[in-house]
């Protein structure tokens, strides 16, 4: 069992009386019901690695790597190792044609997108302290372009790809012990460093999840931000230069290891979702609503699962509102929240998956125009895979 695997079986009492001390307020209101949610049973691929996947925010994406019009997914396995996989995906949502890919150094996450603008999805690969290329070549070929010291906390690493200063490239804007950084994208797969944002009442090495946002509708990215440390969920504003100030500031009775942004409420400006990885009993998920200019509200709670330290926002039922995703680590479940279109959610279901699921990743693999879901796993035990990691495969049937 790993750190990270062991750390969310850790204790919620502590945050569950300083919740109720606060007057916890959990929702329970009723909402009309947005359509049905459903997925069918999960398929698993071998990934060909042992040990666990990656439990940070970004530890697995997915993009279309050799161009052949089929969703594939990286994922960092293991995530103690400087290795990471790419599965290639045929369409059908099976995945075949494991690679691995060595590179970096005790590795935690991965980015994608066009980093030299050439046409092919290349690869950022962060650890603890060093950010790694990795160029697409076509025709599944890879080579490490450069490599950047830049030491962000221990444990759980965050970030996003954003074009934070407008120039039409895309940069990264990853966590530090000392706030958050951007690396300015040159266009030709490498980077320069830009500035630094650290947000009032943040703690040392504290943040643990990034996500870009639009938060006043201005054109410009912004960003939400968790802190684990201070248990602070952020709304930063950019100024398009790379710089983000703090337009506010909640704090949530638990650690905040995922904040997605979305419209939440059919505003056109993007409110927030956190999820911990400890929690009070039946307050799993914390939604935090943006008035458009930045400022959010008070969190609402819902009941997402336990042991949920990641997951995402996707929209699963094609009515144009996010859903939440959250992976229930320990059981491998993965529960579902529907989004109602203006800000509340409702219960929508619990799909399994296999124990020690990681971090998901929302995509169509199999080409009927529905969000699907992919999420490194332990491999099942009819694999007879003692300790290895499969990619577990969710097609949506809704």
């Amino acid at each position: 069992m790993t750190k990270k695997r062991f750390s969310v079986l850790r204790s919620t009492c502590v945050l569950l009386t300083a919740a109720l001390a606060g007057g916890l307020t959990v929702s329970g209101a009723a909402h009309a019901a947005p359509a049905a949610i459903s997925f069918a049973p999960a398929t698993f691929h071998a990934t060909g690695e042992d040990g666990s996947a990656s439990l940070d925010n970004n530890g697995t994406e997915s993009a279309d790597f050799d161009r052949d019009g089929h969703i594939d997914v990286a994922l960092v396995a293991p995530w103690q190792d400087n290795k990471i996989v790419v599965m290639y995906g045929d369409g059908t949502g099976d995945f075949s044609s494991p690679q691995t890919i060595t590179i970096g150094d005790s590795n935690n996450n991965v980015y994608v997108g066009d980093f030299d603008e050439d046409g092919w999805t290349d690869i950022v690969v962060t650890s603890e302290s060093l950010v790694s290329v990795l160029l697409n070549d076509g025709g599944r070929e890879f080579h490490a372009g450069d490599t950047y010291d830049l030491q962000q906390s221990p444990f759980q690493q965050a970030g996003d790809t954003l074009d934070s200063d407008g120039d039409g490239t895309l940069d990264l804007a990853l966590n530090t012990p000392d706030g958050i950084k951007v690396l300015f994208g040159n266009g030709d797969g490498t980077f320069a460093m830009g500035p630094l944002t650290t947000p009032p009442g943040s703690s040392s090495g504290g943040i643990v999840s990034v996500d870009a946002a639009d938060l006043n509708n201005d054109g410009i990215v912004d960003l939400v931000a968790g802190d684990a440390g201070s248990q602070l969920v952020f709304a930063l504003l950019g100024d398009g230069t790379g710089s983000f100030a703090t337009s506010s500031t909640k704090l949530v009775p638990f650690e905040p290891t995922t904040v997605r942004a979305g419209d939440l409420t059919r505003s056109g400006w993007d409110s927030v979702v956190a999820l911990p990885e400890s929690s009070p009993p039946g307050a799993t998920a914390a939604v935090l609503l943006n008035d458009g200019a930045g400022n959010l509200d008070s969190p609402t709670y819902y009941d997402a699962g336990v042991a949920n330290p990641v997951g995402a926002l996707g929209d699963f039922n094609g009515d144009g509102d996010p859903d939440i995703l959250s992976v229930n680590t320990v059981s491998g479940d993965l529960v579902v929240l529907a989004g109602v279109g203006d800000g509340t959610f409702v219960e929508a279901g619990k799909f399994a998956s296999s124990s020690g699921a990681q971090t998901p990743t929302i995509a169509d693999f199999d080409g009927d125009d529905r969000a699907d879901i992919a999420v490194p796993a332990d491999c099942p035990d009819s694999f007879n895979l003692e300790d290895e990691i499969c990619l577990a495969s969710l097609l949506n049937q809704s």
